[in-house]
């Protein structure tokens, strides 16, 4: 049909901040002609490094595994609200963590982009840092909340009532325990 394409690529110039075609770096995922319509970028494995699932129209999805190395150290944190009414997930919340590298911010909204939702965990990448500072929670209800420093390359659960839980890689899905 006319409407399939080759996925696109696209990364941020350093200096221009301009977003620039980098698809001949995306390897199998560049080459791939479908009609593709929804992406997702998730740590499936819990080693650090983003998968990426693409859906394609009448075709089946597709997940390309990162086979990025050893390499920059990245932190991952999941939200639990318990105190409320249906929205344990935590969605809305505002999340601040500060490194030496600065501040980085991520708002807790799995639903972004067309036909496709992100994984609920966020997932952020440290360069070189070793450990993280603390972080600063704004909760959906306006509530700010203050949780200690830790290290990176790990998974945490930041549970509202001042909780922070270091999640064993293996168990970053099972998130019962942290009601």
């Amino acid at each position: 049909a006319a409407y399939i394409q080759a996925n696109r690529m696209y990364s941020r110039d350093k200096t221009s901040l301009a977003f620039v075609d980098s698809s001949r770096l995306g390897g199998e995922f560049s080459t791939q002609m479908e009609a593709s319509r929804g992406l997702v970028a998730a740590d499936l494995n819990r080693d650090g490094h983003l998968e990426v699932i693409v859906s394609n129209c009448a075709g089946d999805a597709h997940v390309f595994e990162s086979t990025a190395g050893a390499g920059n150290n990245w932190v991952a944190f999941r939200l639990f609200d318990s105190s409320s009414k249906g929205n344990r997930e935590a969605i809305g919340a505002v999340l601040r963590m500060r490194s030496s590298r600065g501040e980085r911010i991520h708002r807790i909204n799995p639903y972004q982009g067309y036909l496709s939702q992100q994984d609920i965990w966020c997932h952020l990448g440290v360069a070189g840092d070793v450990e993280f500072q603390s972080i600063e929670v704004t909760w959906a209800d306006g509530v700010r909340e203050s949780f200690p420093g830790g290290a990176t390359n790990t998974c945490w659960a930041l549970v509202r009532g001042g909780r922070l839980v270091r999640v064993p890689v293996g168990a970053c899905d099972q998130s019962e325990d942290f009601k």
